[in-house]
């Protein structure tokens, strides 16, 4: 993941804290388990860059199946229903190379899996805006 700055890190909802090596790791692996994306959309609700400095509050919601290959769930093996509604918050530096991925915040999520919300409360509700300003309370530096 090129993006990621050599000194990334993301905060998790649970406190934990994840160096970039970790987040790649994770992130790999998720990609791997998923077998079937029904759907998957990302916006941006704000967007500020201060000269080589930029923080993105975005929503991404993914719905779709996922195996469990590593047994985190429950069984190895086992096909699950995956709903994720997700407000993050990045942080972005310019660089010569290009720009980079310094910090992830996941202020936000509700996670529900086969039928059962496992994580957090919506994000927000379809018809209205996503609560943006309250994610942004949420940013820890």
């Amino acid at each position: 993941m090129e993006w990621f700055a050599p000194d990334f890190v993301e905060h998790r909802l649970d406190g934990k804290v994840m160096q970039r090596a970790q987040a790649e790791a994770n992130y790999r692996l998720l990609l791997q388990n998923w077998t079937h994306v029904r759907k998957q959309k990302a916006e941006i609700y704000k967007l500020t860059v201060h000269g080589s400095k930029a923080t993105v509050t975005a929503h991404r919601v993914t719905a779709g199946d996922m195996t469990d290959n590593n047994g985190a769930l429950g069984p190895k093996g086992k096909a699950h229903v995956i709903d994720s509604d997700v407000m993050e918050i990045d942080t972005w530096a310019k660089t010569a190379s290009g720009w980079h991925m310094k910090s992830r915040q996941i202020a936000m999520a509700h996670v529900v899996i086969d039928g059962k919300v496992v994580k957090g409360e919506p994000v927000h509700d379809d018809d209205e805006p996503a609560p943006a300003a309250s994610a942004q309370r949420d940013v820890k530096h």
